[in-house]
């Protein structure tokens, strides 16, 4: 699991913006985040993730050089 630094100036996203950007479902996230995986912050009610956190997990993987 990528590590992401948080910025203050972050774009922060709901749990729809990140499924839709990812391709997955609004259920996919929140486990993601309850599993530790997305990191996430309380704003008020509601649950937002870091823009550069949901870049970095939906980034390709590479296998280095593995074929």
């Amino acid at each position: 699991m990528p590590t992401t630094k948080l910025s203050p100036s972050d774009q922060m996203w709901s749990d729809k913006e990140a499924a839709a950007f990812l391709g997955v479902s609004c259920v996919t996230v929140r486990r993601l985040r309850y599993r530790g995986v997305l990191p996430y912050r309380k704003v008020g009610a509601a649950v937002r993730i870091p823009r550069s956190a949901v870049l970095a997990y939906g980034a390709p993987q590479t296998n280095d050089g593995a074929a």
